[in-house]
């Protein structure tokens, strides 16, 4: 992918930090030679699709359907989302999200982060709770979003926890993704 010069925004939120920007993802297609040519040539054509991410940086999970709307809203301003033919699927794919959880003063480390697990699960049970809410889910399949990862910050000394949630089609919500778990984001795409 290849980021779309001039297109980086950053602008604060009354609930945290927006970060915002386009890329084209450049694929190759084959193409058989035209019918009227007795020829088995193969072509190749690029293409390249323009997408875009968004990283939203928060203080509190409560925060968090705020700001991915407000998110939504800055990316998709001059996309058109609507959905072709009632079909679920959306009209573009491969957009990103990222969300940071960071701060002293988040409500889920008001306990210090000893290194419990069972801690540590609460933090993502919340988060996934949240994603799963019909209205932010449907919201952010509707404008692309096929994964988001999250970051969440650690108390001093501690490693950030990241964790990737896939769209299920099945399940129609986003869930996390175990084999994910802990890769940096750009990975957790795949």
């Amino acid at each position: 992918p290849y980021l779309v010069k001039g297109s980086v925004r950053m602008q604060w939120h009354r609930s945290g930090l927006i970060a915002s920007w386009e890329f084209l993802e450049e694929h190759m297609e084959r193409m058989n030679g035209s019918e009227d040519q007795m020829s088995d040539k193969l072509s190749i054509e690029m293409h390249s699709n323009t997408k875009w991410g968004a990283m939203v940086i928060i203080k509190s999970l409560q925060f968090l359907p705020t700001i991915i709307n407000a998110a939504l809203r800055e990316t998709t301003h001059n996309l058109q989302v609507v959905v072709p033919n009632g079909s679920s699927e959306p009209n573009s794919s491969g957009n990103m999200m990222h969300i940071a959880l960071v701060g002293i003063n988040n409500q889920m480390s008001l306990l210090q982060d000893s290194g419990d697990e069972d801690q540590a699960q609460e933090r993502i049970n919340k988060l996934a709770k949240i994603l799963k809410e019909q209205e932010v889910g449907s919201s952010l399949r509707t404008a692309g979003v096929g994964v988001i990862s999250c970051i969440i910050q650690r108390d001093e000394g501690r490693t950030p926890m990241r964790h990737s949630f896939h769209w299920s089609a099945e399940k129609l919500y986003y869930e996390e993704e175990p084999l994910l778990r802990h890769l940096e984001p750009p990975l957790s795409i795949f």
